[in-house]
């Protein structure tokens, strides 16, 4: 039987407006220089050398308009593969993230709480709790010491655990590994900090991103809908030169 669970990822607003100017697109300004240059005429009496002109784009206003709430819906029944476009959740069409400057800039998430200490509510049953435990796996991580399997980390399997990540509507990923690098924990817990923050999305000047919760959930509850709500602080920033554009969704 499936069973949906109702969730919501809060999300508040850091340093979204009114970025301090800076460099986009170099990382040094531009240094005027002169050089001498020996040139040689031609039969005509003409000679050229070549010389290059290095300019910089200055982002003094950076701004982006983003959902405050998004409320999606949990199926633990469902097949889950972030390689195959499988997903246990379903967000609704309206999450997105629209970057209303001239430049490009990253989505970034400085801050991860479970909040009301991740109650899901208690079994009809029995009456006990049951807490929502973000992991950075789906599955169990092992290692082999002197020949034998030893458990490193427990994955999504325990009832109450989940593992979310907040990204482009439609992406596919490379690998289970290459999904988990962007797992939301709670801060404090290996989860991002303002010093290291998790990238979410890259924004193309002047574009509207879809966004998209992936994520699994392991549960024992057999009876009723309940909820939960992850509490997400976002960060918005001019991308910088040579810095990666990250998975950008088709046109299609």
């Amino acid at each position: 039987m499936n069973r949906w669970i109702g969730a919501a990822l809060a999300l508040a607003l850091a340093a979204c407006v009114l970025a301090p100017p800076g460099l986009v697109f170099a990382e040094d300004a531009p240094q005027a220089a002169a050089s001498e240059a020996v040139l040689d005429l031609d039969e005509h009496g003409e000679a050229g050398a070549e010389a290059s002109i290095t300019g910089t784009v200055r982002a003094n206003l950076v701004s982006a308009t983003l959902p405050s709430n998004i409320a999606f819906t949990f199926d633990p029944a469902a097949e889950f593969d972030p390689t195959a476009g499988k997903n246990q959740v379903d967000t609704p069409s309206a999450a997105a993230a629209t970057n209303n400057s001239v430049v490009p800039v990253v989505l970034e998430i400085t801050q991860v709480q479970v909040k009301d200490e991740g109650h899901l509510g208690e079994n009809p049953l029995d009456g006990s709790a049951q807490t929502l435990k973000l992991k950075a796996h789906v599955n169990d991580q092992w290692k082999t010491v002197g020949g034998a399997q030893e458990l490193v980390e427990r994955g999504v399997g325990e009832p109450g655990t989940a593992i979310l990540a907040l990204r482009p509507k439609g992406e596919r990923f490379a690998s289970l590994e290459a999904f988990e690098q962007y797992a939301l924990l709670p801060t404090g817990s290996g989860g991002p900090t303002a010093a290291t923050p998790l990238r979410a999305a890259t924004l193309p000047a002047d574009s509207t991103v879809p966004l998209e919760i992936y994520g699994k959930l392991a549960s024992d509850r057999l009876y009723g809908e309940y909820g939960f709500s992850v509490g997400v602080t976002l960060k918005v920033r001019a991308l910088q030169s040579g810095e990666s554009w990250d998975y950008l969704p088709s046109a299609n």
